[in-house]
């Protein structure tokens, strides 16, 4: 169940390490709105916590953490950058904001439906699924 777990884990950390990067380069657009701005900066910090959370689990199963992101969050904030040429930097950082999210909620969701994650891997992962939630919601309500 260990590895099983730690493998599972290894799978959000690179896309908690993206969330965060893109939350931080969201309060870099929205410089002028202080709301959003704060609400971005929070979000940076509570992904960095959770992204310290799963690797300090992995390491307990005895894995090495990943501590990179990956290829897609990469693009993806490269897109969005190109993208504020396009529209308001408020819409584009929130329309990246619900794009990410929901894109580390489907990838939570997809590792809770294994059945070899232990009791203390599944919280984290919980935890992971409640913030994107609660990050798209906002998005959602501001777009």
């Amino acid at each position: 169940m260990g590895h099983q777990t730690a493998q599972s884990l290894n799978n959000i950390i690179p896309i908690l390490i993206d969330s965060r990067r893109g939350y931080e380069m969201a309060a870099d657009l929205c410089d002028d709105d202080y709301v959003h701005k704060a609400k971005f900066l929070k979000k940076v910090a509570e992904r960095a916590a959770i992204t310290a959370e799963f690797q300090a689990h992995v390491r307990l199963q005895g894995e090495e953490p990943k501590e990179e992101g990956g290829p897609l969050g990469k693009i993806h904030r490269i897109l969005t950058g190109m993208s504020k040429n396009f529209g308001s930097e408020e819409e584009t950082a929130l329309n990246a904001i619900d794009d990410g999210e929901e894109f580390l909620q489907q990838a939570v969701e997809t590792e809770l439906e294994k059945d070899d994650v232990d009791a203390a891997g599944r919280t984290l992962l919980k935890q992971a699924l409640d913030s994107a939630k609660n990050g798209e919601a906002y998005a959602d309500a501001h777009a």
